[in-house]
């Protein structure tokens, strides 16, 4: 199954040992840095968590925690995982157990970051996103590449 993995701007400078982890379960691995503007990182946000519909109230909470760090530089990675032991997560979705394995600690591992030299705590959401199915991977794979035409070098 093909992933789409997205280290969001608090965790970038750990991209590359969240790569290294990646590596581990994934095969065909690829990866691209996204520096949106501002405005444009939000639309981003908003359509990405529009699957499915998403409570409004999370998705308004993702943007205001992820706009408050200055750099908007996240890196996308699309991956496969070649497994299909399948459990049910903690949102009762079915989805691929190394998948989940992978996403869970990628989030606890990494459920911080540096804000002016000082260790900070983030919500464990906001350090790494997963797709959980093919139909959420094609979706957002969409998002993706509408915004890579929009990525301002730097």
């Amino acid at each position: 199954m093909k992933y789409i993995g997205i280290i969001w701007n608090p965790t970038y400078m750990y991209q590359n040992e969240i790569k290294k982890n990646i590596e581990k379960v994934g095969r065909n691995i690829t990866s691209k840095s996204l520096n949106l503007d501002t405005t444009n990182f939000i639309k981003f946000i908003n359509e990405l968590y529009n699957y499915p519909p998403d409570e409004k109230w999370k998705t308004d909470y993702k943007i205001k925690d992820l706009t408050k760090y200055s750099s908007k530089k996240i890196c996308i990675v699309e991956f496969e995982i070649i497994d299909t032991k399948q459990i049910i997560n903690k949102k009762n979705k079915l989805v691929v157990e190394k998948a989940q394995k992978l996403k869970d600690m990628i989030r606890s591992k990494y459920n911080y970051t540096k804000l002016n030299g000082i260790r900070e705590e983030i919500y464990i959401e906001n350090s790494f996103h997963l797709t959980d199915n093919d139909e959420e991977y094609e979706y957002q794979k969409k998002i993706i590449e509408k915004y890579k035409k929009l990525n301002h070098p730097g």
